[in-house]
This record gives structure tokens, C-alpha cells and sequence, in this order.
């Protein structure tokens, strides 16, 4: 344990004569003394043979004013000083694998030489709340590079050369503004994440970088690209095929400028997140993304249209708002074939047993008119229950209309319990009959056991046929072929 004698304790020791001449490895550990170490820097001004100086914990009156160049070893946890000793040149520490800064909260500047060491494998400066800038870095070995709760960096380090071991970026609550046209020096990248940062402008060189596949700006105060480079980005796309098939803006302020010319620069995008994002508007070039399966956009309360759907979507999640139904309006002729169950006309029924299902409707109607409303009717076994009316305007063209969480619509429903319940659920649209009528089931509030698009009734006849003795079914069979002779 260090206390307040523990450096003037080593100064005397190095005085015996001898003891210079060993090699010397110094280990501090303060966790149990809570006060400040007093000392005036000076004390390892003759460790001249000290190999490896740790020091996990405690706090110092001022940094060092001198550090032995002949340390192997170094880790000082709260290093007290915004930077080394201008005379520390420690030629042994050529090997150095492993460089931490974590939580140096006086650190303003890290020097330049820390990024040309090319045996470095780890860089940690997480932590370093004053730290303003980064040197370029040109780091051959290294593996991983740590920024995060640097609350005053705003730039990410330039990338001087080729850097093929680093996989992964991984930055929260640092207001990094610009990612620079270099971080395509980063070949083996797989994955970007940045949280809780700033507005971050992207380079078009980031479209080229073809082991890229997960991309993550959540939590962040915007995301821009630039005008300039915009043509050099959808060209570098095109040409490379941009591989980026996990696409999360959420909570980003993400705006329908951005979507219409951002998202067709993501060619290849598979899975895309727009969680909590301000837009008004999916702009119709979605419908380019031909890879795109899932797209979620929960609590985008601002979203008003939707003007297409990919070609092979798969999952529109979640379409419904906690508190009650949700309307969505898409340009086009045809319900998306994720939908369960679809039929030509305005009507559409389905069985049902213990709770009603959480399901979407969808309709699509012709559009002659630019305004119109519509109510849906559901009847229960014999019981029949009126939605409100729900008003839809500027309809001069074919419209597909989804409307989420459809039982929200109506109250006191009557149900068979323990029993198929059969429901028939039809929609009228004033002035013009409808076109098109589908189910879509919500799996996360149903079980997919208890819904039936055909009478569970008959099939449960055909099963008990199927499961008679053959003379029975003969018999049967025979009987039919009387009548009809007859």
C-alpha cells in the first residue's frame, strides 16, 4: 500500500549502495489509502535499472518530472499529469503491445511518437474527458483502438496507411463530428458502432470498404453526407457493391433528406432500423433496396407515409403504437405477399379461439377520388360490430392502406370461450368499392395455433374421414355414389 512516505521510502533505498545496479520492478497499490500522495515528481530520478513500474490506484500532488528510460513495463492507472516527461524516451518499450490511457482526466494531447509504434496491438484512451485531439496513426499491429467518454474529442484520428487487424469501432458518448476519408485504411473493418455522439458527417470512402457489414449510429445528434462527395459515394457504390447489410440509425434524427439520398447508397442493406427517428416520410426509393427483408421503425411518431415497400420484404416491425391502431398509407396495386391470408373484394374472415389475435389489415383501393373515408365491420359469430369512421385524403392513384392493431378499433366484443370463434371482417370505403383485402398476424401478441384462414371445423371433419376403417369409407363412398345415380 502507498502512503505519503512510500516515494521517500524508495529514494532512500535507491541511496544504499548497490541497489542501483539491480533490476528493480516497482508495484503500488493504494486502494486502501484515500488520501493524497505528496511527493515533488522527483523520485524515480535515479531508478536508472527500474524494469516495470505499475501503479493501480491513489492520488498525487503533481505527475512525474521524471520516468526511467529504462522501463519495460508501464501502467499508471489516474496518471496525474496532461502528459510524460519531456526527457522519458524509453527505447525499451520497442515491443510495446498494449498503450492505456483509460480515464487520464487531466489529458489534453497525446504525443505524435504514439502513432508510429507498429508493434502496438491495443489503444485504450477511454476515459480521457479533456482529451481535444488524437495523432495521425499509422499503427500496423494493432488490433484495438478505444475512444470512448472522450466528452471533448471531436475528430477521429487520420489513418496514414494500411491497417489490417482492426475489425471493430466501437465509440460511445464522444462528439466525434467527422469520420475522415482515410478510415478506408481500416481494409479488414467489419463493424462500426457509434452511440450517443454528435452530428456525424460521413465520407463517400466509407461506401468502399468492402469487409464492412455492420453500421450503428444510435443515440446520436444527426447524421449527414456531404453534397460534395455525394456523387463520388453513389459512384463508390455502385462500382464496390456496397456489402453493409446491418443498417441501425435509430434515435439519430435521422430526416427524409437524408433517407432520399442516403439509403440508396446502401445497395445491399439487409436489416434496417429507424427506431425513434424524426422523418415524415419512407421515400419511394426504399423500393430499390432489393436485399432489404426486415425494417423497423417503432416510435417514429412523425411518420405520415410510407411511398414503397422493397421487393422482398419479409417483416414491417412494429407497425402498431402502444396506446391503439396505427394507419399507414403506401402507394401501390397489390397486398405485400407477407401478408398470411389475401383475397380479391372487400371482405375477409378468419377463425379464431381463446383471445382475438393482434392482427393488420390491409386494403387496397382505387383511387378516383381525393378524398374518402372508410370503416371497417366485424362480425362475431352472428354479432356485428362498426369501427369509427377514419377519413383519407389526396387518393388520385391506387393506394394500399395497412391499418395495425385493428382490434383496437372496437370495444365489448363478445366472444365464444373455449371455442372457434368465426369472424368476418368487412371494409366500406365512400365513394368507390375496394380492390384488394388482407390479414396480416403480429406473432409477438398471437399464437399462431389459435388462428385458422379456413373452417377448423371442416378440417376437423376431413381428419375424422381420413382416420375411419377403409370398409367405413367405402361405405360411405358407396352411398354418395347411390345418391347421385339416383
Amino acid at each position: 500500500m502507498c502512503t505519503p512516505d512510500t516515494m521517500d521510502l524508495i529514494e532512500r533505498l535507491l541511496a544504499i549502495p548497490g541497489k542501483n545496479t539491480r533490476r528493480l520492478i516497482i508495484n503500488l497499490y493504494c486502494f486502501k489509502y484515500r488520501g493524497v500522495v505528496e511527493w515533488d515528481g522527483m523520485a524515480f530520478e535515479k531508478m536508472n535499472n527500474l524494469k516495470r513500474l505499475i501503479i493501480e490506484s491513489g492520488s498525487f500532488t503533481t505527475g512525474p518530472k521524471h520516468l526511467p528510460n529504462s522501463l519495460r513495463v508501464l501502467e499508471w492507472w489516474d496518471y496525474p499529469s496532461p502528459s510524460l516527461p519531456i526527457d522519458f524516451h524509453p527505447k525499451k518499450l520497442v515491443k510495446l503491445e498494449l498503450l492505456a490511457f483509460c480515464n487520464c482526466e487531466n489529458l489534453i494531447k497525446i504525443h505524435e511518437s504514439v502513432g508510429f509504434l507498429d508493434k502496438l496491438k491495443i489503444l485504450y484512451a477511454d476515459g480521457c474527458s479533456k482529451l481535444t485531439s488524437f495523432p495521425p496513426i499509422k499503427l500496423t499491429s494493432l488490433e484495438e483502438l478505444k475512444l470512448s467518454y472522450c466528452g471533448s474529442l471531436e475528430c477521429f484520428p487520420k489513418i496514414l496507411g494500411k491497417m489490417e487487424n482492426v475489425t471493430s469501432l466501437d465509440i460511445k458518448n464522444t462528439p466525434i463530428k467527422e469520420l475522415p476519408s482515410s478510415i478506408q485504411n481500416l481494409t479488414q473493418l467489419q463493424r462500426i458502432k457509434l452511440k450517443n455522439g454528435g452530428i456525424i458527417q460521413l465520407p463517400s470512402s466509407i461506401f468502399g470498404m468492402k469487409e464492412l457489414r455492420y453500421f450503428i449510429v444510435k443515440k446520436c445528434e444527426g447524421l449527414l453526407l456531404s453534397k460534395e462527395n455525394e456523387g463520388e459515394a453513389q459512384m463508390t457504390s455502385m462500382v464496390f457493391r456496397n456489402p453493409i447489410d446491418f443498417l441501425d440509425l435509430s434515435h439519430s434524427n435521422i430526416s427524409g433528406e437524408f433517407l432520399l439520398r442516403g439509403l440508396p447508397l446502401f445497395a445491399n442493406v439487409k436489416e434496417l432500423h429507424l427506431r425513434g427517428d424524426d422523418f415524415t416520410i419512407l421515400p419511394a426509393c426504399i423500393k430499390e433496396l432489393q436485399f432489404l427483408k426486415e425494417i423497423y421503425f417503432e416510435v417514429c411518431e412523425n411518420l405520415k407515409k410510407i411511398r414503397g415497400i422493397p421487393p422482398n420484404l419479409e417483416i414491417l416491425c412494429e407497425l402498431h403504437e402502444a396506446d391503439g391502431y396505427k394507419l399507414f398509407r403506401l402507394p401501390g396495386p397489390s397486398i405485400p405477399e407477407w401478408f398470411e391470408h389475401c383475397i380479391n373484394g372487400s371482405s375477409i374472415s378468419f377463425w379464431f379461439r381463446n383471445k382475438f389475435p393482434v392482427i393488420s389489415l390491409s386494403c387496397v383501393f382505387v383511387g378516383l377520388e381525393l378524398y374518402a373515408g372508410v370503416w371497417f365491420t366485424l362480425i362475431i359469430n352472428g354479432n356485428k360490430y362498426l369501427s369509427p369512421h377514419i377519413f383519407l385524403a389526396d387518393l388520385s392513384s391506387d393506394l394500399l392502406c395497412i391499418c395495425d392493431h385493428i382490434e383496437e378499433l372496437f370495444y365489448d366484443l363478445v366472444l365464444s370461450e373455449n371455442e372457434w370463434n368465426h369472424v368476418v371482417c368487412t371494409t366500406s370505403w365512400v365513394p368507390q368499392p375496394i380492390k384488394q383485402i388482407g390479414i396480416h398476424v403480429l406473432k409477438q401478441g398471437s399464437n399462431m395455433e389459435d388462428i385458422q384462414f379456413t373452417n377448423p371445423l371442416l378440417l376437423k371433419e376431413k381428419r375424422d374421414f381420413h382416420n375411419l376403417p377403409t370398409w367405413r369409407k367405402k361405405k360411405s363412398l358407396v352411398f354418395v355414389s347411390s345418391r347421385n345415380d339416383f
